[in-house]
């Protein structure tokens, strides 16, 4: 794949690096492979993106989620995965420098109603005011006199961009840090990049559930006292990904699925249905299998399906601890991209016999 600048220059993107939203925005793309000419689709592990064709240039669509690995591939299902490039969901207005961790270098000029939320290496969170930004900036450049972890970029209340210590979690230990854990889910650090980011961010999940799934299934976060909005869409296929397969015990499940109904958050829940018919598996509860199926009930196949593959689909949701590899790989790509909700309504009707 080629990235292309507007003065024409080529280059290859190499595997070993990775874009982010600037890149992608400030650049277009070719991609070559003259042995094709039948689309591909672009995607993560779990998430579908776009098609393409090769050999044409291509304005990428947003890509939503985190720091992941992209490939291309010839069908949604049961088909080789082919990595192109690695992408980071950041870093459009500002790049935290990975070799002064002290220091921020601008892309773009910051709005008046723009503020900094930072995290330093300290653990401390404290936020910079845009005439702070205006004042401490030189040459493209923000200088603070402590290292950061973390930097997110706000307009009153919505999340508008972000950027971190790419290393943090390599020499960081502690998952039962709550305030880490929301800076660097909020400034979305890449926890599918290494093994050991992931299985961090599992044990953080583990220890604090109950607690996890109150905070992170809502519409509203608190960060350093600043009220935020919050994008589920930005989470919840990251949430099907990390927790598919979990052994949730039975009164957490109860408890985890009653808050959230009691916050009116169960839509969410809809969400990530994968997690959803894992709590209720766990839970045995009849009533909540109910009341999840009520919200399912009129749902109806959107397209034409093989029988067969409804029924391979809805066994597979319903026996998550058990499949493994490409049948994982499709069971998220079918719930989230093709007739979701059909196939959580069809495991929900076996649930209540």
């Amino acid at each position: 794949m080629f990235q292309i600048a507007n003065d024409g220059t080529n280059n290859i993107v190499e595997k070993i690096n990775y874009l982010t939203k600037y890149d992608l925005k400030k650049y277009r793309y070719y991609f070559s492979d003259f042995s094709r000419t039948e689309q591909f689709y672009i995607k993560n592990k779990s998430n579908f993106y776009q098609t393409i064709k090769p050999n044409k240039i291509i304005n990428f669509a947003k890509f939503n989620g985190f720091g992941e690995t992209i490939f291309v591939t010839e069908h949604l299902f049961n088909s080789e995965l082919i990595h192109i490039f690695d992408y980071r969901n950041s870093d459009e207005y500002f790049s935290l420098s990975q070799d002064k961790l002290n220091e921020i270098n601008l892309h773009k000029d910051l709005l008046y109603q723009y503020k900094l939320i930072l995290l330093d290496q300290d653990l401390k969170e404290y936020e910079m005011s845009h005439k702070e930004i205006q004042e401490y900036t030189k040459n493209n450049k923000i200088c603070f006199k402590n290292k950061l972890v973390s930097i997110i970029l706000v307009q009153g209340n919505a999340f508008i961009d972000s950027s971190y210590d790419e290393s943090f979690l390599d020499n960081f230990n502690d998952y039962k840090n709550f305030i880490v854990i929301k800076n660097l889910l909020l400034s979305n650090y890449p926890f599918l990049d290494k093994q050991s980011y992931t299985k961090f961010l599992r044990r953080f999940i583990i220890h604090n559930m109950e607690e996890f799934f109150s905070t992170f299934y809502n519409d509203k976060i608190i960060i350093n006292n600043i009220l935020l909005k919050l994008d589920f869409s930005k989470f919840n296929i990251l949430f099907d990904h990390l927790m598919f397969g979990f052994d949730f015990d039975s009164q957490t499940s109860k408890n985890v699925l009653k808050n959230i109904i009691l916050n009116r958050q169960e839509k969410l829940l809809l969400d990530t249905p994968i997690i959803l018919i894992q709590l209720l598996l766990s839970s045995k509860s009849n009533k909540l299998i109910g009341f999840f199926y009520n919200l399912v009930s009129d749902v109806e196949l959107k397209d034409e399906r093989d029988n067969n593959f409804t029924k391979l689909i809805v066994n597979n949701l319903l026996n998550t601890k058990t499949i493994k590899g490409i049948q994982k790989h499709n069971l998220k790509i079918a719930m989230h991209y093709i007739n979701g909700q059909y196939y959580l309504k069809k495991a929900l009707e076996k649930l209540n016999g």
